[in-house]
């Protein structure tokens, strides 16, 4: 897995986070958006000691949007797959 790899992953999030409808949502929306975010920063900037708060995130998100958001979800448990494959 590269970086790039992970970016390209976290882009296809972003848009799948975008696409989520609903008012009930947003909170959740909000939170993987932040997720992805903090994931990006602390990837660029070469910090190790967040990944685990990230995944946590992740999981947790993949259980409230299971239903609503396949797609999401799919793409949420890929993202920790490769976390993890990188040693994340």
């Amino acid at each position: 897995m590269t970086e790039n790899n992970l970016h390209d992953l976290f882009d296809q999030l972003e848009a799948e986070v975008e696409a989520a409808s609903g008012d009930t949502d947003e909170i959740k929306r909000r939170r993987v958006a932040a997720a992805l975010e903090q994931a990006r920063r602390q990837i660029a900037s070469g910090a190790v000691d967040w990944q685990q708060e990230v995944v946590e995130e992740f999981e947790e998100t993949i259980e409230e949007f299971e239903v609503s958001h396949p797609r999401l979800t799919t793409l949420l448990g890929e993202a920790i797959r490769m976390l993890g494959a990188a040693g994340i």
